[in-house]
């Protein structure tokens, strides 16, 4: 069981499908819907940041991104999972709706760099995102921005992976950046369910004969 918040703004058991069916969310009210899911509350298992990193890249490919796209993409979800975890869960209900490659959340950071120009021109600027984005695609875009001098104005206190935005306000400043050394020493606690289906979804990412022919056996 994950934890979801219905229309009343109350938390509500219900199975992981229905947490992370965007796919189906997306058809039947035109939005999507993010999971909200709590470490105590999931079968997890601990991983490497890398191999998060490494499950992302290669599900954003399979999924029509460039490797650019693609290897932003797994940062920000890597990022996201050391931060607030959840974020492996979030990744798997974009990657299954319909079009991951041209959805918002992994057309956001674009929108933020174009925000990012015209706030460094004019101490301001707000990012209007076509739909709502979770953050756990924009959190390491974000942290990447803070360190150039341009930090997000409105960025929720209680904020989580899977915690949907609209849009954010920028303006020129400083921001501390939380560290993720601990992370990095002692692994990632992910959702099992979902890292799984994550592995399943980068098995389809085709290796180059170069690259297989380079390990050793």
């Amino acid at each position: 069981m994950v934890w979801t918040r219905r229309a009343s703004h109350r938390w509500t058991a219900t199975s992981y499908w229905e947490a992370t069916g965007c796919a189906s969310s997306a058809r039947s009210s035109g939005e999507p819907r993010f999971p909200r899911t709590g470490r105590s509350l999931i079968e997890s298992l601990v991983v490497a940041p890398r191999e998060v990193h490494d499950l992302v890249f290669r599900c954003a490919r399979v999924a029509g991104c460039d490797p650019g796209t693609a290897d932003r993409v797994a940062r920000n979800v890597m990022v996201a999972e050391a931060r607030w975890g959840g974020a492996v869960a979030v990744a798997v209900g974009v990657f299954e709706a319909e079009d991951p490659a041209g959805s918002a959340p992994v057309r956001a950071p674009d929108v933020l760099a174009e925000a990012e120009c015209d706030a460094r021109t004019t101490g301001w600027a707000r990012a209007e995102f076509e739909a709502p984005v979770p953050l756990a695609f924009l959190v390491s875009t974000i942290a990447e921005m803070a360190g150039r001098g341009v930090v997000v104005d409105d960025l929720p206190i209680d904020a989580t992976a899977g915690l949907p935005v609209s849009g954010l306000g920028l303006r020129t400043g400083v921001a501390d950046r939380p560290s993720s050394v601990e992370a990095h020493r002692g692994g990632l606690s992910v959702d099992r369910v979902a890292f799984n289906r994550l592995e399943a979804m980068a098995g389809r990412f085709l290796v180059s004969e170069a690259i297989l022919d380079g390990i050793e056996p």
